[in-house]
């Protein structure tokens, strides 16, 4: 029973983080920036792995491309959970 119970906060949690932060990305992406550029740092161990470090992924492209429309597809997905969780 513990363990359901423990599962169940998780999502509790997971639901609300989502929304808070599908709001944030829908009302004022802006706020996040100082998140984005921690976020973006590279970290190679070695110079090799240099070249497959590229940046050029599309689904990156999308995002940032499409900002609110990702920060409403979040809030909606966080809603989802919530309703299975809870409804």
């Amino acid at each position: 029973m513990w363990l359901f119970e423990s599962v169940l906060t998780i999502a509790l949690l997971g639901g609300v983080i989502g929304c808070c932060a599908g709001l944030v990305m829908m009302l004022r992406p802006s706020l996040l920036r100082p998140l984005e550029f921690w976020g973006n740092r590279w970290i190679t161990t070695s110079k090799e792995m240099l070249e497959k470090d590229l940046s050029g992924d599309v689904i990156e492209r999308w995002v940032i491309q499409h900002t609110r429309l990702f920060g409403l597809s979040v809030l909606l997905a966080a809603g989802l959970i919530w309703v299975l969780v809870f409804g």
